[in-house]
């Protein structure tokens, strides 16, 4: 049965594949400075998952590892996705399998660690918090209570992606 998690997933996969890649052109930089052409290199394997490129990579599946490049701890529930912009440092990491109780947890714990906030917003189905550390860190967490999915992204110098 093709369930909306994979298809999530294929659709993840097949927007990533596209923004590291580009139609003709050589593997010389456009005017803008970026690539034209990008070598990507994938690893399939039915549920799980890799696609990588020069320029980042994405990988998904339920046995992947928390990043080690990101210095925070791993919010609760299933890691289910990594995303990562080699240009910028950035990741955006994808977890189901989370309620909303630690979803508020993991909220207080980057108050902690000293994100102060840019943006905060809560309703009875959904938490979101946006905070930026004094040195330019930053850290973004989503919360949905009905499929009970969130996302983390991480920015290491938000210099980097302005």
């Amino acid at each position: 049965m093709f369930t909306k998690k994979r298809f999530f997933l294929i659709f993840l996969v097949l927007c990533l594949a596209f923004s590291f890649t580009a139609c003709g052109g050589s593997d010389k930089e456009a005017e803008d400075g970026e690539l034209t052409n990008v070598d990507v290199d994938t690893s399939l394997d039915g549920d799980s998952g890799k696609i990588t490129s020069d320029q980042g990579s994405l990988e998904y599946g339920e046995d992947i590892d928390f990043p080690k490049e990101v210095p925070l701890d791993e919010p609760k529930g299933t890691l289910v996705g990594v995303m990562n912009d080699a240009k910028t440092g950035q990741y955006t990491i994808a977890l189901n399998e989370m309620e909303m109780d630690d979803a508020k947890d993991y909220i207080q714990y980057l108050k902690d660690e000293g994100f102060a906030s840019t943006m905060e917003m809560s309703d009875a189905d959904m938490v979101m918090y946006s905070g930026t550390k004094s040195n330019n860190e930053s850290a973004v967490f989503i919360y949905n209570a009905e499929p009970k999915e969130a996302s983390l992204t991480y920015i290491p110098d938000m210099a980097a992606v302005q």
